[in-house]
């Protein structure tokens, strides 16, 4: 959806190459946030630049780096969002009936409880890293 010219601007915006993700795969999560955003339609060139000045560019470069497993991303996410892990977790129901406190869990742990809870990255136009976890998750 989003031509060349676009995706390189983005991709500058987003300093996404300092998490390791490539252009083509930063491209591709813009791509699904537009094509979730315009569903059933073809937005015109107006409305493409519009949706993408609001997207967070860095946190979705952050989101990409962390989907791809990259563990220093994921030790920065863990850092940066502490605190809205730590209200996250109060919120995550465990089997055992005791909140997990992912703020204080590897990131590996933290890859798999965001694989089974309802911490799973939303690419859209009100997608932020600081409401990762607060978002249900939309299989």
């Amino acid at each position: 959806m989003i031509d060349a010219r676009l995706g390189a601007r983005l991709y500058e915006e987003s300093e996404a190459a300092a998490w390791r993700v490539d252009s083509e795969t930063f491209a591709r999560a813009v791509d699904a946030s537009l094509a979730k955003a315009f569903a059933g339609r073809t937005p015109s060139a107006h409305d493409v630049s519009q949706y993408v000045s609001t997207l967070h560019l860095r946190d979705l470069a952050l989101a990409c780096a962390c989907a791809m497993g990259d563990e220093e991303a994921w030790r920065h996410f863990v850092r940066a969002y502490r605190p809205a892990l730590y209200r996250a977790a109060d919120a995550i129901e465990h089997p055992s009936g005791i909140a997990i406190h992912a703020a204080n869990v590897d990131s590996r742990t933290l890859q798999e409880i965001s694989s089974r809870a309802a911490c799973t990255p939303m690419v859209d136009d009100e997608w932020r890293a600081a409401t990762w976890c607060r978002r249900p998750r939309q299989e």
